[in-house]
């Protein structure tokens, strides 16, 4: 059955009688065990907010003359990719949607404070010095202003807002950093992931380019990621007193990137010719010919011939958690 979701954000509005001043009631896929979809209702209190919002939300609920159906639920927790990933792009290409998003959700989470899970990268520890990084703060590793990696820098910028946040509102927070994403076999290849191309388009063409970066890259299945996140979801349990965590997530995998061509004929199901080593330039031109996309190997090649292509990866430190 159809739902018109502007009629009942009005009928909520008009149930309120003033206390709100803005409703946006929307359609999701709810974490139960029926896995049914649910109507969530975000809100904004008006002037004449109420003594304890949460009480008053519940009987607003009540209230409402709607068939349960169509009665919204009341959002208990947050969980927010914000997310365009793009290795291409910079970052004030980025910043409307993965930055400022961040901060319109905040501002609808805080008067109930309800927490966010925010879905970072493990990108922002690549500003770091040093052959590890732990789960904290990266607000001392700011990134470059160049503009050069963008999509890790939108990610940085939202970290550093949520901190901020969580320290003048004390607004339960989880910051989730996953390495890179493995995703499965049978989907398409999002080439906007750099190291992944790198990776996939190497298995692809059986070549191998040279590396000069750290000694390894990490890799998460994407079932990990979510079950790890929709569990510390459910369990509302905060890592530290102040309601901000930092969690890492990663670990399933680890690629050695100075040893690419090692790893690559050691994982092969299939037996393979000699895998070639070759430079990027060299790398980037074949495997334009088997479908990395031109801007891509553009990208390879300006970085190969200018050096810049120096990439610095500490291992993300996880702690163990049941």
């Amino acid at each position: 059955m159809r739902v018109n979701l502007r009629d009942i954000e009005e009928m909520i509005l008009k149930t309120a009688k003033g206390s709100l001043s803005e409703v946006v009631v929307v359609s999701v896929l709810a974490l139960d065990k029926e896995g049914c979809e649910s109507l969530v209702g975000h809100v904004v209190f008006g002037s004449d907010t109420a003594a304890d919002p949460e009480a008053f939300l519940r009987g607003l609920l009540d209230d409402l003359p709607l068939p349960q159906y169509m009665c919204p639920r009341v959002a208990d927790s947050t969980i927010h990719s914000a997310a365009e990933v793009s290795h291409l792009k910079s970052y004030s290409n980025l910043h409307d949607t993965n930055v400022a998003s961040t901060k319109e959700l905040t501002r609808l989470c805080l008067p109930r404070r309800i927490p966010i899970h925010y879905v970072s990268t493990a990108g922002v520890a690549m500003f770091a010095v040093g052959d590890t990084f732990d789960e904290v703060s990266a607000s001392s590793t700011p990134p470059p202003t160049d503009g050069g990696d963008g999509y890790s820098a939108s990610k940085w910028a939202s970290e550093r807002f949520l901190e901020r946040v969580n320290a003048a509102f004390d607004l339960p927070v989880w910051i989730h950093r996953p390495s890179g994403i493995m995703r499965p076999p049978n989907e398409k290849h999002n080439q906007d992931a750099l190291l992944l191309s790198i990776l996939h388009f190497s298995k692809r063409s059986e070549l191998c380019q040279r590396l000069t970066s750290s000694k390894g890259h990490w890799i998460v299945f994407i079932e990990n990621v979510s079950r790890n996140i929709v569990k510390d979801v459910l369990e509302n349990n905060p890592w530290t007193p102040n309601g901000l965590s930092y969690i890492h997530q990663t670990g399933d995998i680890v690629i050695p990137l100075d040893q690419m061509k090692e790893y690559i004929e050691r994982e092969s199901e299939e037996p393979l010719p000699v895998v070639e080593k070759l430079t990027l330039t060299e790398w980037a031109e074949r495997a334009e010919l088997v479908g990395l996309h031109s801007s891509l190997a553009n990208v390879l090649k300006n970085a190969d011939q200018i050096g810049i292509l120096q990439m610095h990866i500490p291992k993300l430190v996880r702690k163990y958690r049941n």
